[in-house]
């Protein structure tokens, strides 16, 4: 991959970042309109970086129920 590829990808890795911290702060009904823009603006190689990105996010964030505490 050439330098143009790199810094591109690097880019959105961290668009991606952004748009999956700020996801629960937008308005519910902007939300598909965002990820469709962006999705929309790549190739579709390149969609299941956001994807993943999105889903890296949710794991580190999610907050485990545990039952048998307490």
């Amino acid at each position: 991959m050439d330098e143009k590829g790199e810094a591109l990808l690097t880019r959105l890795v961290s668009v991606s970042r952004i748009l999956s911290a700020s996801m629960l702060d937008m308005p519910a009904h902007r939300r598909l309109s965002v990820v469709t823009s962006i999705a929309t603006a790549i190739h579709s190689q390149h969609l299941p970086i956001i994807c993943a990105v999105l889903f890296e996010h949710y794991c580190i964030t999610w907050q485990r129920n545990d039952s048998n505490k307490g």
